[in-house]
């Protein structure tokens, strides 16, 4: 038994076509349709380049020297060509030595344990929950890788794998995808996943208090004391008042000592008489100042 052209598409889909080399998953430099090596073993190097009917031709020389002569060897129980087809894509994919140590070779070749209906569903439901397993690269499980699982186990249940390349998540039912697919029901339904997490709205400090403006209020006036007691009385010879009375008392007599010196002058002229005169008349003139003083003097109020 030979892969197939179903099975070759089933790898052609699974791989896609790259012209230019590029690192895989698992970071080896590959080309054309997932070939890691050319037709003489050399490895493929990054900056090479390879047209479309060369990769198919690269594929085909690998299938044929790498995957058909070695599925033999691998899977020891009689298997039909969608279920060879299967496997070798999936040998396509890992390679020689991993694909035997892995446990789904041992689980197909250890096949239903009898030959009930029931013993060959319980097979098909180990081999459901045991062929996704395989979707890891580089440490995390990629859609691509989990897609091309399910076309896979798909491909050796006889079921059309059509529908796995467009699987939206890796959370699919395969036990119902499969089932569905049997009945001719819609086969792919949304997971049962738990609600979105929300996180909770961060609890906002509350703001802080407008600082309180304290206006400085000017102390209210206070009224001045009225006091009932009596002025403090000043001596008499302080008071303006007394001192204005007295010169306006003197004034007249001032007046009346100059008037009599002028008559005396004038009565007996001489050098004596000319200093009366001139003395008369300064005190006239003071007794009229004095006057006027005390008029002043004696309008202020008594302090």
């Amino acid at each position: 038994m030979k892969t197939s052209f179903l099975g070759r598409n089933l790898i052609i889909r699974a791989e896609g076509f790259r012209a230019d080399a590029y690192l895989c998953s698992a970071g080896v430099p590959t080309i054309g349709f997932g070939s890691i090596r050319y037709q003489d073993r050399d490895p493929v190097r990054l900056g090479d380049t390879i047209s479309r009917e060369d990769a198919e031709q690269l594929l085909s020389h690998y299938i044929a020297t790498q995957i058909d002569p070695m599925v033999p060897r691998l899977i020891t129980r009689p298997l039909t060509q969608p279920q060879y087809d299967a496997f070798a894509s999936f040998l396509y994919n890992f390679g020689f030595e991993k694909t035997r140590g892995y446990s789904l070779t041992q689980l197909i070749n250890d096949g239903p344990e009898g030959n009930s209906l029931d013993d060959l569903k319980a097979w098909e439901t180990k081999l459901i929950e045991k062929w996704p397993v395989y979707r890891m690269a580089g440490g995390k499980a990629l859609l691509g890788l989990f897609r091309r699982r399910v076309a896979e186990l798909l491909t050796f249940l006889h079921l059309p794998s059509d529908v796995a390349w467009t699987l939206p998540h890796m959370g699919v039912d395969l036990v119902a995808l499969v089932a569905n697919l049997r009945a001719g029901k819609p086969t792919v339904s949304e997971p049962k996943l738990a609600p979105p997490f929300i996180p909770p709205m961060p609890v906002e400090a509350p703001p802080a208090p407008e600082p309180i403006v304290v206006l400085e209020v000017p102390p209210a006036a206070q009224p001045q004391e009225i006091s009932m007691s009596a002025p403090e009385a000043k001596p008499a010879l302080k008071s303006k008042t007394i001192w204005g009375v007295l010169i306006l008392v003197m004034a007249p007599f001032v007046a009346q000592i100059g008037d009599a010196l002028q008559v005396a002058g004038a009565t007996a002229p001489s050098a004596g008489d000319a200093v009366a005169g001139i003395v008369s008349t300064a005190m006239t003139f003071t007794g009229a100042i004095l006057a006027v003083i005390g008029r002043m003097a004696s309008s202020q109020p008594l302090k």
